[in-house]
């Protein structure tokens, strides 16, 4: 059963040796999206080099969870939502959060624009 999505921060974190996302980090229970998956290929691609951003992209092929057009109209309205609340997320970032809410899963961040939000477990 799928417990948790995890944000791009939350895989980056994890990568960088951050022991409080560990426990997130189980294939059975977590997922993410190709999206936040880019964002960390790019994130290691620029600080690390080609070879670890293959590296490490490889490494959460296996979290990958697919999305539906449903997911992804949801999370554009999401978006719009918290826009008008005056929380600027990105498009990645809305349809993790939106699959989150879709699958009764935890979004797994540290990004402050999730600070309160439902269904979010907060971590630095």
């Amino acid at each position: 059963m799928i417990e948790f999505v995890l944000d791009s921060y939350a895989i980056i974190e994890f990568l960088k040796g951050n022991k409080k996302f560990e426990k997130y980090f189980d294939e059975g229970k977590s997922v993410t999206t190709k999206l936040q998956m880019a964002e960390v290929y790019f994130n290691v691609l620029r600080d690390f080099g080609e070879l670890m951003a293959e590296y490490d992209y490889d490494s959460l092929i296996g979290f990958e969870h697919p999305l539906s057009d449903e997911t992804i109209k949801g999370a554009m309205r999401k978006r719009l939502e918290l826009k008008q609340k005056g929380k600027d997320i990105s498009y990645a970032d809305a349809i993790g959060y939106q699959l989150s809410l879709d699958l009764k899963a935890k979004f797994i961040t540290g990004d402050n624009e999730f600070r309160d939000l439902e269904n979010v477990i907060f971590i630095k």
